[in-house]
């Protein structure tokens, strides 16, 4: 339950392209303003929007004054608002409008159930992340997916070599490697073959992008390993880095990508009492 006379900041983060026109945006902004929270949104969408009493922000200024955040659109949209919540560990609620939407909380027909923001009757399902630092980046990136490995779309066979904690594990030829958190193995390392992990789990994921080897399958490695990545470029060519499908760095030649289990968290709110399974098989025959 929220303390009596405490207002609730609730931000409302939209795709464009997933929420045509912010309809649902402008729904769940309504909603929730009967309830007497204080939603805020991208000044960015202002006039799209078009909901009076809503305060729009700048996006920065968003994420550090809500106590909770709404995504409205697909996974894509809950990966973008998931790295800017990091910082003050705001917990993330999805509504679904895209095609799957593994990570969402909600579909859109579902809005109804928002109440239960207001009085605090949810669960908080907290999410390993990856870490992911570079040999020629100052930068550290954060994933709650994947981080991927590979090569540029001319050229698309990459020879990496993978360690674990200091040792060789194997080398690869292939059009890349996907290390991927439990969240993450329903993403793209599932479409590469890898297997689905439940997300209450903590582990890391190596699973190589159409392999050139008839024996190169996913590995999955303890929560605590440290994971060293080496692209070794062929004919010059480079490779990049992608993280979250948000981040896009170039690697260099024989550069050391180290892949480990971060110290933060995503938090996920949870409104309804279903298990991953049930939302597994839901999702996975629509496709």
């Amino acid at each position: 339950m929220r303390e009596w006379g405490i207002t609730l900041k609730i931000a409302v983060v939209s795709s464009e392209e997933k929420d045509r026109g912010f309809e649902f945006t402008r729904q769940i902004c309504r909603n929730l303003m009967r309830y007497d929270a204080e939603i805020l949104a991208n000044d960015a969408h202002r006039i799209a929007i078009g909901v009076s009493g809503v305060k729009y922000l700048d996006e920065t200024a968003i994420y550090d004054e809500a106590d909770i955040i709404i995504t409205v659109g697909g996974d894509g949209t809950i990966l973008h608002s998931a790295m800017h919540a990091l910082r003050r560990q705001t917990p993330v609620l999805g509504v679904n409008t895209g095609r799957l939407g593994f990570m969402a909380g909600l579909e859109v027909y579902e809005l109804d159930k928002l109440s239960k923001l207001i009085d605090g009757s949810y669960e908080i399902d907290t999410r390993m992340m990856l870490e992911i630092h570079t040999q020629f980046q100052k930068d550290t990136f954060y994933a709650l997916n994947d981080a991927v490995i590979s090569r540029g779309e001319l050229s698309r066979i990459i020879d990496i070599t993978l360690e674990c904690n200091g040792r060789e594990v194997g080398r690869y030829r292939a059009d890349g490697i996907i290390a991927s958190t439990p969240t993450g193995s329903t993403a793209y390392s599932l479409s590469a073959g890898g297997p689905i992990i439940d997300p209450g789990l903590e582990s890391i994921g190596i699973t190589p992008i159409c392999p050139h080897s008839l024996i190169s399958r996913t590995i999955i490695f303890e929560p605590d390993s440290v994971l060293n990545v080496y692209p070794l470029m062929l004919q010059g060519k480079g490779a990049y880095l992608t993280v979250d499908g948000i981040n896009v760095i170039n690697l260099s030649n024989e550069e050391k990508i180290t892949i480990s289990r971060s110290k933060l968290k995503t938090k996920l709110i949870k409104l309804k009492d279903t298990s991953f399974y049930e939302v597994l098989n839901k999702k996975m025959n629509e496709r």
